[in-house]
């Protein structure tokens, strides 16, 4: 082991995402709570920093120093949903899924910020990217801001919907990815369907601003699993609390369940 924990940035899932496909804890807190001073910013609706560790303890350490302002309230969940009880939030939208919306205002949010941080930049320099990379970029820089009110406000019912479903001391568990990590040789349309179901998870957290940690379970087929737990905003403390407070005997039901 090299580090106890590192720090690393997550606009859309560049801490849970790695943290779930390499088998550690990570945390994207609450959008807001942790200084962003010095990053250079991607998309200021949605850019955290976060951490990761391979430990709960130490996961639960580095947020006591750099969330030292938050108070620890409750000290236990007193209640858990689970992904599939997620779909009561349809109640709040109507017939349509909200994973629709907030992909949808996530995306819009998100591109918009993008141009207008590096639009001038991607211009003038042109830069060599990457397939994939470059076609949304320059995608990115033809948008227009027509529909991005629409979208800010679906944002902030989004999150009131959910503090008002999970209250102060709810727990909300998802999967981190929607599956095993694609293969380098995956065809582009099989990529973008599996980058599609990955944002429709990760968004949850983007879009509701609330704090989320990937807790690895072990492996299945040798490759690591994970999960993930979200709490509201401002509820990090609360979190890594019950993240550490739990990961034990999780660990434990699932050796028994395989056995």
């Amino acid at each position: 082991m090299l580090v106890d924990f590192s720090l690393g940035t997550d606009t859309g899932g560049s801490v849970r995402v790695p943290a779930s496909y390499c088998g550690i804890f990570g945390i994207r807190p609450s959008h807001g709570v942790v200084s962003i001073a010095g990053v250079i910013p991607m998309a200021q609706s949605f850019d955290t920093v976060g951490w990761f560790a391979r430990d709960s303890s130490i996961l639960k350490k580095v947020g006591e120093v750099l969330l030292s302002s938050q108070n620890l309230h409750p000290t236990r969940p007193d209640q858990v949903i689970i992904a599939e009880d997620c779909f009561k939030l349809q109640d709040f939208w109507g017939i349509q899924s909200p994973t629709a919306f907030e992909k949808f205002s996530k995306e819009v949010i998100r591109i918009y910020e993008f141009k207008k941080n590096h639009g001038e930049w991607v211009s003038t320099v042109r830069p060599n990217l990457g397939p994939g990379i470059t076609e949304r970029v320059w995608e990115a820089l033809k948008t227009t801001n027509e529909r991005i009110d629409v979208c800010l406000s679906i944002k902030f019912e989004l999150k009131a919907a959910l503090s008002t479903l999970l209250g102060d001391g709810g727990i909300l568990v998802i999967p981190t990815v929607p599956g095993a990590p694609p293969k380098l040789q995956t065809d582009p349309n099989s990529l973008e369907a599996f980058r599609v179901k990955a944002f429709s998870l990760l968004s949850v957290a983007g879009i509701s601003e609330f704090c989320q940690v990937n807790i690895p379970l072990g492996a299945y087929g040798n490759l690591p699993v994970g999960i993930s737990l979200l709490a509201k905003h401002g509820s990090d403390l609360f979190l890594l609390d019950t993240v550490d407070a739990i990961h034990g005997s999780l660990k434990e039901h699932i050796e028994m369940l395989k056995d």
